[in-house]
């Protein structure tokens, strides 16, 4: 079994969709689990957990949820409740990156005046004098 965490816009959702292809794997849990950056009880997670892979005919089964990557508890959790599990980061150029997630919000009308860079705005709010 492995894990599958990533940044945004670092092709997870595509290595997801190679991985369905494949007759011996299954995804458990729907598109993302979001089990151990939500997990509360440490004493009762195998329970609860291994129901999200319901599914004996597959000989691998897997999970993705990219926002296991940038969150050192979920990732200690895993680490300490199944240390054997394979782990697959997903990773991208940072500035290609951004502007992927940057179009993928103007798609979905998430900027209505425009993106907000850093330094454009003071602490306030209220936009930088002019020099």
């Amino acid at each position: 079994s492995f894990i599958v965490a990533g940044a945004q816009k670092a092709a997870t959702g595509w290595l997801r969709q190679r991985l369905a292809a494949h007759p011996s794997l299954a995804q458990g849990g729907g598109k993302e689990v979001h089990y151990f950056d939500k997990l509360q009880n440490l004493h009762e997670w195998r329970s609860t957990y291994l129901d999200n892979f319901a599914t004996p005919s597959a000989l691998i089964t897997y999970e993705k949820t990219p926002d296991y990557l940038p969150n050192a508890t979920a990732l200690k959790s895993i680490y300490s409740l199944i240390p054997s599990v394979s782990l697959i980061f997903m990773l991208r150029d940072p500035s290609s990156r951004a502007y992927s997630a940057y179009q993928h919000h103007c798609r979905k009308g998430r900027f209505y005046e425009g993106p907000k860079f850093a330094l454009e705005e003071d602490v306030t709010g209220r936009p930088l004098a002019a020099p």
